[in-house]
Formats: C-alpha cells, sequence, structure tokens
C-alpha cells in the first residue's frame, strides 16, 4: 500500500479518504486549515428522523461512546460530510488529520520517498497527494 496525502477536509476530501482505502492505501493523512463536519451514516439518519430532541448532543454522545469523538467536530452552518469508512479509518488508525498548512515538497534523503512539509516543520510520507478544496 502506498501513503497518500489529502489536503482539504470537505466532503471532497472526506470522500478520498474512503477511495484511498478502497484502493489498498497504507496510511491516508488529511491536512487541514478548518475541520469540517463529517459524520456516519447512522447519526445522518437520527439527524433526518425529525424527532424532538437535541440531535447534535445525542450524536456527540454516541459517537463519543464508540470513541470516535475524535473525527468529529460540531460546524452546524454547512450539510456534514457522510462516511463510515471515514470514521473506521480514524479509529483503527489507518487515517489522520493534522491541522496545519503545506508549505513544500521534498524528498526524504533517507528512503528517498516524496514527502510532504506541514507548516515549515512536519514531514509525512507521500505516495500520492491530492488537493481537494
Amino acid at each position: 500500500g502506498r501513503d497518500i496525502v489529502i489536503a482539504g477536509h470537505g466532503a471532497y476530501g472526506v470522500e478520498n479518504v474512503r477511495t484511498g482505502l478502497e484502493h489498498g492505501a497504507k496510511s491516508i493523512t488529511v491536512i487541514c486549515r478548518h475541520r469540517h463536519s463529517v459524520l456516519p451514516r447512522c447519526a445522518v439518519w437520527t439527524l433526518d428522523a425529525g424527532r424532538e430532541f437535541d440531535a447534535w448532543s445525542e450524536i456527540s454522545q454516541m459517537l463519543s461512546l464508540a470513541k470516535l469523538g475524535h473525527a468529529y467536530t460540531t460546524d452546524r452552518r454547512k450539510r456534514p460530510a457522510v462516511s463510515d469508512q471515514y470514521y473506521v479509518a480514524m479509529r483503527y488508525g489507518r487515517a489522520r488529520v493534522i491541522h496545519g498548512q503545506i508549505t513544500g515538497f521534498d524528498v526524504d534523503a533517507r528512503t528517498n520517498r516524496p514527502v510532504v512539509v506541514i507548516d515549515n516543520a512536519l514531514r509525512v510520507p507521500a505516495d500520492i497527494s491530492l488537493l481537494c478544496y
């Protein structure tokens, strides 16, 4: 499998996490300046049910119990991206989100592999880089 870096945490970036997993990615790193809401499908069913309760609070509690809270934000201004695969990948360490900005591309001197440089400091291996703004 390959290491994939995705720039952007919107619906298109989240969709590419799923696509990378389907194609056997070893690891996926999403780089973003702003995190957006991402919900598993069961949470969207809860929101769409129209029940008389605070669905966001119930969903937050459900994700916390499932130990998925680190992959969830509460930006209610936009319709959230929906991806069960995103949550599974985050839960099992196949994907991660790094808050920062891509400041360059380089080659690792030891491994001769391409890397993405984040905030002029962190170097993330990147066999494939995708811009998903």
